[in-house]
């Protein structure tokens, strides 16, 4: 799923549920009721959607959007007023009283949702995770509690209204309150370069044709390469159309990573996931090539170097990340 800020960049996050950094965007801005109408999630302005957060006594807050035209704000309030009165005591009520949130918000439709957790019985992303249903959650890691507006210890908490808000409602005992936001352009937050590990079988799962790419541009990148590097030994001049193969599987990678890089970061986990897939494309690669050199029917005298098969091609994948590398500053200091 795509964010798009106010200046026409995408971030970009993959999979239903998402373990995200507090600082990532638009997560801060989301956290410190900062205005985003200037911002798009996917095709949807956040001008156009309802905001409304939930804060979970010893658990968290859950901050939850709808579209504005389809949300009926007084049957939500009416439906989930009463979990206030469920015990958050133990993991186990956490537990049942997060289901039931999620139970009704799904009625509901959400865009998405982003939960920060705080209080003694937080709760961890492979348990989240199983409680949100078919919702679209952001799961956001590192936020302090020092940061929060907020503390009462209330199920709902009204939010802090921002000066132009010409309507100001007084919350009743035990009300669920929601507070419609007119979005102004929020302050990029700069990222952490905290790297935040996962399953990478699921990461790969949730993005399987960039990780395929992946590896097919570095086995492309390897391969050709050192059939290039045999037919020059050979003397014969298709060396020249490997070579070719060789710079094309470079630019697919490069224009791989310069993606991953725009959305990620250098210091990400999705960086370092890219890096090892690619290395498992450059050893297929290898392993290609000495199965070629075992059934060639020609051979050169003298075999090319074993030290050139083997670091040439992690060489030509370096090169390709480094431009890739270069290219996203580039972009970066035009924006």
């Amino acid at each position: 799923m795509r964010f798009i800020d106010s200046r026409n960049q995408e971030h970009q996050y993959f999979g239903r549920f998402v373990e995200v950094d507090a600082t990532a965007f638009p997560f801060l801005d989301i956290i410190q009721q900062k205005d985003l109408s200037k911002n798009k999630f996917e095709d949807l302005s956040f001008a156009n959607l309802f905001q409304l957060k939930v804060n979970v006594k010893t658990v968290g807050s859950v901050v939850f959007f709808f579209k504005s035209e389809n949300f009926n704000k007084e049957d939500f309030v009416n439906l989930v007023t009463p979990l206030g009165d469920l015990p958050s005591n133990t993991i186990g009520d956490a537990i049942n009283k997060v289901r039931s949130l999620y139970e009704i918000a799904n009625r509901f439709n959400p865009v998405f949702s982003v939960y920060y957790p705080s209080g003694n019985c937080t709760l961890f992303p492979e348990c989240f995770e199983t409680l949100t249903g078919s919702a679209i959650t952001y799961y956001v890691n590192g936020y302090s509690e020092s940061l929060a507006e907020n503390k009462k210890p209330l199920f709902f908490n009204r939010e802090k209204k921002p000066k132009e808000e010409k309507v100001k409602e007084a919350p009743q005992p035990n009300e669920p309150v929601i507070k419609e936001e007119k979005i102004k352009e929020p302050k990029q937050p700069r990222e952490k370069t905290k790297i935040v590990f996962s399953n990478p079988f699921k990461k790969i799962a949730e993005d399987k044709y960039h990780y395929l790419f992946a590896l097919v541009a570095a086995f492309l990148i390897g391969f050709t390469l050192d059939i290039a590097i045999f037919d020059i030994k050979l003397g014969k001049l298709i060396y020249i159309f490997f070579f070719i193969c060789c710079v094309i599987g470079m630019v697919l990678n490069c224009f791989i990573y310069k993606d991953t890089l725009a959305e990620k970061g250098f210091k990400s986990y999705e960086f370092i996931l890219n890096i090892a897939v690619s290395l498992v494309g450059i050893g297929l690669s290898i392993g290609g090539y000495f199965i070629f050199l075992s059934l060639a029917k020609e051979k050169p005298t003298n075999n090319p170097n074993i030290v050139l098969i083997l670091f040439s091609p992690i060489l030509a994948l370096l090169i390709s990340v480094g431009v890739s590398f270069i290219l996203n500053k580039f972009v970066k200091k035009r924006a």
